[in-house]
């Protein structure tokens, strides 16, 4: 499969076109999960878009998610794969409620996006908790 082909930017372009046609290519979601562990950046980014997209396997895939947030700090050169992850959590909705707990801590994040985009995922989860999360203290 493409996804494991290390040449150039092929990877990238198969997480690209298993992103695009979503919940039918749920069949790619081990390689998709593999691919997490390669060290480029950019490919996973895609590939936590992909896993967002597909939207299926909730009990595999969004404990990977929840481990990708898990730092108590966001590192510079992961803001963009956090935003993923959390943007990937909101297309698995109510399924998703593992992630609550961090989401919630994220919501009180230093970052204004951070903290809308926490915001807006707990809302997606469930609204009840999304309402919680958005109150100023």
């Amino acid at each position: 499969m493409l996804l494991h082909d290390k040449t150039g930017s092929r990877p990238y372009c198969a997480a690209y076109a298993l992103r695009c046609l979503g919940p039918v290519a749920a069949d790619a979601l081990p390689d998709l999960i593999e691919c997490l562990k390669e060290p480029a950046r950019a490919l996973q980014v895609e590939v936590v878009c992909a896993l967002g997209a597909i939207h299926q396997e909730p009990e595999r895939v969004v404990p990977l998610l929840v481990e990708i947030l898990a730092k108590p700090e966001i590192p510079r050169d992961e803001r963009e794969l956090h935003g993923a992850a959390i943007l990937a959590l909101t297309q698995f909705g109510p399924q998703a409620k593992l992630a609550v707990p961090r989401l919630i801590q994220l919501a009180t994040n230093a970052d204004a996006s951070v903290r809308e985009d926490a915001a807006e995922a707990l809302k997606q989860i469930g609204p009840a908790v999304g309402r919680i999360a958005g109150r100023k203290p």
